[in-house]
């Protein structure tokens, strides 16, 4: 199995269809704190990057019709991979939109079976399933047939 940097990796507590269906979940967004904190050798917020840092710091300088949506992705609502967990911080982003109440997973490269393991004990932390294009349910088993690294 490949799961691929072009595919849509949601955590979601049903499946879903991407377009033409308004769907809103159900996941906790403090529990989904609570996750990324309890793993912050592997994940670090948005806000405490250096580029976090510097927008916040200059956010004076940001047009007002952006401010909100800047401040927002700057209020733990997205976490990026720690060196440790991958070579780049944005190979695996992972964000919660309040708007549908459900986790994005955006890969740079495919995934591999530490960071699938990793999605999946998340979505079982929140009591939800790992998915694919919004239908397709990950697995353990499926997760063990993923390459090691790419």
């Amino acid at each position: 199995m490949k799961i691929t940097r072009n595919e849509i990796v949601a955590v979601a507590k049903k499946p879903y269809k991407l377009v033409g269906e308004e769907t809103v979940d159900d996941i906790d967004y403090q529990s989904w704190i609570d996750f990324i904190e309890s793993h912050k050798n592997l994940f670090v917020w948005y806000e405490e990057t250096t580029e976090g840092k510097d927008i916040l710091y200059n956010i004076d300088k940001v047009p007002e019709w952006a401010k909100e949506r800047v401040l927002y992705t700057l209020s733990k609502k997205r976490a990026l991979a720690s060196e440790e967990l991958m070579k780049t911080p944005t190979d695996l982003v992972i964000s919660y939109s309040e708007s549908d109440k459900r986790i994005s997973v955006s890969l740079e490269k495919n995934l591999n079976k530490k960071t699938g393991k990793l999605i999946l004990e998340m979505a079982k932390h929140l009591d939800a399933l790992m998915l694919v294009d919004g239908k397709k349910i990950i697995d353990e088993k499926m997760i063990d047939s993923l390459p090691q690294l790419v």
